[in-house]
């Protein structure tokens, strides 16, 4: 099998862009990066979105699309969370500051998958 020039460029491009991001997260820790509902969130509204959309794109490039979407969308719902305190995220900072992050992850994941998508659509 015969890889293009175009896209060993491609995947050597992905290698570069990955490396940038997990040595940020292993520098400020990994851990803190890791939340299964956002991303599950992220993930199945991705999925959603690519099958729903049906406009001669690719479902790679769809999905990548959506993943934004519900990146969003997911610290939106976070946000609101947040400002309903039932959970007493204002009265208490220390609750606070882990509810900002985890509402954020939505986002890194939504274009961390895009960016995965970026790679796999081959057109």
């Amino acid at each position: 099998m015969h890889v293009r020039e175009a896209d060993m460029i491609r995947y050597a491009g992905l290698i570069l862009c990955l490396i940038v991001l997990i040595g940020a997260m292993n520098i400020i820790g990994a851990d803190i990066f890791i939340d299964a509902l956002s991303f599950m969130l992220v993930a199945i509204g991705a999925i959603g979105y690519a099958l729903l959309r049906q406009d001669g794109t690719s479902i790679i490039a769809r999905f990548g699309d959506g993943a934004v979407y519900f990146g969003w969308l997911g610290t939106v719902i976070g946000l609101i969370a947040i400002a309903a305190n039932k959970q007493g995220y204002f009265t208490d900072p220390e609750l606070l500051g882990p509810a900002l992050a985890v509402a954020l992850l939505s986002i890194f994941y939504g274009y961390s998958l895009r960016l995965l998508s970026y790679a796999l659509d081959v057109r």
